[in-house]
């Protein structure tokens, strides 16, 4: 297996460590901590710079476009907007958006690992 992949995919299964941490962390507590958004933009890092190296690979075998390469962006897109969110919530510390982060967290965090699972499971076939 190629190193630079193996690179990509650490840090790709490193992002879905950081995300469900920060996913977690928030889910009962009364207002969001620190550790929320600083595992949410850890796992943006992360998304980010496994999504740079996986395009590379993909612009080495001509495989530039694909479904999952679409999806891929959609879901870090969404999960950035979380980040985005969860330090918001952090930082204003006002129940209201607490609860409204707590809410509009799950769908894009689902959708994060639908999307992880299908290329981990499009892999192994």
């Amino acid at each position: 297996m190629n190193i630079t992949l193996i690179i990509a995919v650490t840090l790709v299964t490193l992002a879905l460590i950081f995300y469900s941490v920060g996913f977690f962390s928030a889910s009962k507590k009364e207002r969001i901590n620190i550790i929320t958004p600083i595992f949410y933009w850890l796992g943006v890092v992360c998304d980010i710079s496994s999504t740079i190296i996986m395009f590379s690979l993909a612009h080495e075998t001509k495989n530039q476009s694909s479904f999952h390469g679409i999806i891929g962006i959609i879901a870090l897109v969404l999960m950035a907007a979380c980040a985005i969110y969860a330090t918001i919530a952090h930082h204003k510390n006002i129940a209201e958006i607490t609860l409204a982060f707590r809410q509009h967290r799950v769908i894009p965090y689902i959708f994060w690992v639908i999307v992880y699972v299908i290329a981990a499971a499009s892999k192994m076939i």
